[in-house]
């Protein structure tokens, strides 16, 4: 009943609160939730019953984690606005030269159809259907495409 007159576990009436967590301890069911507290601290609240009886509820201080998810969103949506904003043609790819990221303007300038692009392509694919095109002058497409990828 504290907690609950606290606010830790939301608004609403403090009693019936209460009683809504009791009736789920009665019936010894294994959880897990977050609870936010009103000094900001979440945590994260497991219980599990016991093979011989009782119950066993561990409480994790995740507040420090809720805020690098929070801050890895808020980064990951600014990254989002500048990627698809810049008119210049951005591509990100991993160490195996998968595609990671990139852009409409990438799409745009390349004259990649954007339905062909999709994560984890392969860099040699994107050269692949430039070569198609001519893009790289006469020759052969594989050694063309080769070519492009040992320069990458």
């Amino acid at each position: 009943m504290f907690n609950a007159r606290r606010g830790e576990y939301g608004p609403g009436d403090p009693y019936q609160i209460t009683m809504g967590l009791l009736d789920r301890a009665r019936r010894m069911e294994p959880h897990i939730y977050e609870r936010s507290r009103p000094d900001g601290t979440v945590l994260q609240i497991r219980g599990m019953p016991l093979p011989e009886g009782g119950f066993v509820t561990v409480y994790t201080d995740i507040t420090d984690r809720k805020r690098a998810e929070e801050e890895a969103t808020r980064a990951n949506t600014y990254l989002h606005t500048v990627l698809h904003n810049l008119p210049q043609g951005i591509s990100v790819s991993d160490e195996n030269l998968n595609m990671e990221l990139w852009n409409s303007a990438f799409c745009e300038i390349l004259e990649l159809p954007p339905e062909t692009m999709r994560k984890g392509m392969s860099f040699a694919e994107v050269f692949r259907h430039n070569a198609k095109r001519g893009e790289y002058g006469p020759g052969d497409v594989e050694e063309q495409v080769k070519r492009r990828v040992d320069l990458a």
